[in-house]
């Protein structure tokens, strides 16, 4: 269901709105608007690089399209620039504008708009928290906007404790991914020298994850029962330290191949696997809900991922194998087990790709968000 909103502009404050859209933060409101053709936005944009659609006014806020994390110089321009915005809309009709913030909670950031906020006094604003700090228990300090939104039910349970203005979760959603035609996938494994090899796939962090113990020793265990698997591991860097993970981990067997950042697509990847794993203890860094686990449902591939506080919500109606991160035993039954028997590795992947239909799909998340922005814009309760 459409909602057509006549009567104000929903104002998505993010990192920079361009491509490559390979962050959660940015991929969110990029699917949103992507999926409500009716409804009027602006976004920031590098002032070389416009958002093409027409439903969207770019503000070119941002001098240039950064990383992960946007430098110091430019976070005060998009401070600047959310002082004049705040109070303009001041000035208009009082539901002609709500701002929706898509921004990882951090001290100094929610700090400086809770300031603004008292200063100016806007319209509406939407916090969507896409991951939790490292201490959610002080989560409350983060949070500045009138309605808050977690993208788990677990991170809705924490923030519940803490904030009392209206909160609810909104799953994460991607559209269906589309991977390389079979002969270039046929390429990618010759390349990879993959052709008689069973392949397991770890698309994650690295340093912030916890999976440097893990990873060794569910492979090597493993291998003791299939010797034909390799093991690929797909990461970008986020920390000083993840380049000398990288090669530390590429020393410890040949088959574990730590491929180059962005060198393949992760969409073939992920279709190039017979099993994509995620053994971690932290989700620190993440989104609650990794978007790659996502994609992989809706290849059709099996998920084996840590029963881990969001993650867990994953493996509701049997679509994911969830097991103890302490447990690499535990990893390793369920790997060999999906290995050894295809009816099984196929009813999983259907529960997975069953999932992603019922809960995970960019549409589903966008008509969600369309009926908050409704609550707001005309002031249905």
């Amino acid at each position: 269901m459409s909602v057509k909103h006549e009567k104000g502009t929903v104002h998505l404050i993010t990192k920079p709105m361009a491509p490559p859209w390979t962050d959660s933060a940015r991929n969110l409101p990029h699917y949103i608007i992507d999926n409500s053709p009716d409804t009027q936005f602006k976004v920031i944009t590098p002032s070389t690089a416009p958002y093409n659609a027409h439903h969207v006014t770019s503000e070119p806020v941002y001098s240039y399209e950064h990383g992960l994390q946007p430098p110091f110089s430019e976070r005060l321009k998009l401070l600047r620039y959310l002082f004049k915005q705040f109070k303009s809309s001041t000035k208009s009709i009082p539901d002609a504008e709500l701002f929706h913030f898509f921004f990882t909670p951090n001290f100094l950031t929610s700090t400086s708009i809770s300031l603004l906020k008292s200063i100016t006094r806007p319209g509406h604003t939407i916090q969507t928290v896409t991951s939790l700090p490292i201490r959610p228990s002080k989560i409350r300090h983060l949070l500045f906007s009138d309605s808050v939104v977690t993208v788990s039910k677990y991170a809705e349970s924490i923030v519940r404790k803490q904030f009392k203005g209206h909160l609810e979760t909104i799953y994460p959603g991607i559209p269906t991914p589309k991977a390389s035609e079979p002969e270039v996938l046929n390429q990618l494994r010759s390349k990879l020298k993959l052709e008689d090899s069973k392949i397991l796939l770890y698309p994650g962090d690295l340093y912030f994850s916890g999976c440097r113990q893990l990873l060794p020793k569910i492979l090597c265990r493993c291998l003791k029962e299939h010797p034909e698997i390799k093991l690929l591991v797909a990461s970008r860097a986020k920390h000083p330290k993840d380049q000398a993970l990288r090669i530390e981990l590429q020393t410890i067997t040949d088959r574990m191949v730590v491929l180059p950042e962005n060198e393949h697509p992760i969409f073939d990847l992920i279709s190039i696997s017979d099993i994509v794993i995620f053994p971690v203890t932290s989700l620190y860094g993440k989104m609650d809900i990794p978007m790659v686990l996502l994609e992989a449902m809706a290849l059709q591939k099996p998920v084996v991922a840590s029963a881990l506080t969001s993650l867990n919500e994953l493996g509701q109606d049997n679509a994911a194998f969830m097991c103890d991160p302490q447990q690499p035993a535990e990893f390793v039954r369920a790997i060999c087990r999906l290995l050894e028997n295809e009816g099984y590795r196929s009813q999983l992947s259907q529960n997975g790709y069953n999932l992603f239909n019922k809960q995970f799909t960019a549409k589903l998340m966008a008509e969600k968000y369309q009926e908050l922005y409704r609550k707001f814009l005309e002031g249905i309760e």
